[in-house]
């Protein structure tokens, strides 16, 4: 797109690129990292965060919205409507490089963006015991430290009611799993946001659905993505046609 467009403003005469083709590979999901958390699993993990007053609304929210974790980090009191049951995704957290002239990278600096696509913009609708849930950690931060509850105050803040970072998170959720014996379950922050996808679909939600709550770009990923579904639910389809 870089050299098209210098082609357009003739700073190039021609795409030596254009030609080029990316080779094809499989998005679709595979390994233990990568899959949806069993019920069995997911129970595990929410039992166990049950009792951590910090990471129980986190884990929850992440496994019942399929928003990426970049993006629950960066949400903010102004996007979630505890009264209608709805958190708008505009903004996620990453990380930003510098780099000197010889590509060596400087600095790396966390910052709050919007969504990479006009898709990852959207509304997703909230189960009643994430609102609960929600509201309860509303009050608990509330009790404790009210100036950090606001409108554009972030909802899962640090430990100084800041903005936390994505790999500052990561190190706490990795210690949570290691309390709970759970390190070697190979979960990933990532498979909360697949397990919401697989459940939708396996329920049979049209895809075209799950994609809009996703945020993917079209449905080709979304179907590309999950097409792995369990073996039951596709015994129920071919039972469909007795």
């Amino acid at each position: 797109q870089a050299l098209e467009y210098a082609c357009q403003t003739k700073l190039l005469n021609e795409n030596p690129v254009r030609y080029a083709r990316l080779p094809k590979f499989d998005r679709s999901v595979s390994g233990d990292e990568k899959e949806a958390l069993s019920p069995e699993l997911r129970k595990r993990v929410l039992d166990a965060a049950k009792s951590d007053e910090v990471m129980y609304p986190i884990l929850l929210t992440l496994m019942f919205t399929g928003m990426r974790a970049g993006e629950a980090l960066a949400l903010i009191w102004k996007n979630v409507d505890l009264e209608k049951g709805l958190i708008t995704v505009d903004r996620a957290v990453t990380q930003e490089s510098t780099y000197d002239k010889e590509g060596k990278r400087l600095s790396r600096e966390t910052i709050v963006a919007m969504p990479k696509t006009q898709s990852g913009i959207r509304r997703i609708p909230l189960l009643p015991q994430v609102v609960d849930t929600l509201a309860t950690w509303k009050k608990y931060v509330e009790g404790k430290h009210p100036e950090w509850v606001g409108p554009d105050k972030p909802v899962f803040m640090n430990q100084s009611g800041e903005q936390r970072t994505y790999s500052g998170f990561r190190a706490t959720y990795r210690h949570f799993l290691k309390r709970n014996g759970l390190e070697d379950e190979h979960l990933n922050l990532h498979r909360y946001r697949h397990t919401f996808a697989t459940i939708l679909l396996e329920m049979g939600a049209n895809p075209r659905t799950v994609q809009m709550l996703m945020g993917h770009r079209d449905v080709k990923t979304t179907l590309g993505t999950y097409s792995h579904v369990s073996m039951g639910v596709l015994e129920d389809a071919v039972a469909g046609l007795n």
